[in-house]
């Protein structure tokens, strides 16, 4: 039987902030044809989900798995990252939005300790934000599509998304590079909780 490390979640929404490079996995994906992916130095997916300072509202959630005491190098991670334009109703109103219309949503999904894996793209769909005393309850619905992935496609394919989770505001300047914030100076600081 596998005794498993705890999970973490962070989820956090910042007001004031955008994603450091909107178009990251798109360039991403124009830098991997061909090349050897495995060879030549590009950058990671889940960079995709670095912040800036800016116009908008990111809404995040982060998932880390440290996998089985029994195993080395099993650890996981999952982060999702929507970015809208426009703040200001979706703090005092419940709202259902709708992207790539009114913002953008990140996915990636990998192994910790193997970023060259990671699996990366968008998510079409809707997202239903409802403002709570204390947050943001968030509900994304939509279909994943890969995009700046170095992974085989029967790896990492289109798939449906369904994720629920309640955000608290958080200040970028706070932010790990895990989380996104500024700093990430080795792959590993995005990919594991620091």
């Amino acid at each position: 039987m596998a005794v498993l490390f705890n999970d973490q979640e962070d989820t956090f929404f910042v007001v004031g902030a955008e994603l450091a490079d909107p178009a990251y996995l798109n360039t991403l994906e124009q830098d991997l044809r061909g090349a050897d992916p495995l060879r030549d130095n590009f950058g990671f997916g889940f960079s995709a989900h670095r912040l800036k300072v800016g116009e908008g509202l990111v809404l995040a959630y982060r998932h880390f798995s440290g996998g089985s005491i029994n195993y080395i190098d099993d650890e996981t991670y999952r982060k999702l990252t929507i970015w809208l334009r426009d703040p200001r109703a979706h703090l005092v109103t419940r709202q259902t939005v709708s992207f790539p219309g009114q913002g953008i949503v990140l996915l990636s999904s990998g192994g910790s300790a193997w970023p060259r894996n990671d699996c990366s793209g968008y998510v079409t769909g809707t997202a239903e934000i409802t403002p709570l005393d204390f947050g943001l309850s968030i509900h994304v619905e939509g279909t994943f599509v890969p995009r700046g992935t170095r992974r085989a496609l029967d790896e990492c394919k289109s798939r449906e998304v369904n994720l629920q989770f309640v955000a608290t505001q958080a200040r970028l300047s706070g932010l790990t590079p895990w989380q996104g914030g500024s700093g990430a100076k080795h792959p590993y600081a995005e990919t594991y909780v620091h």
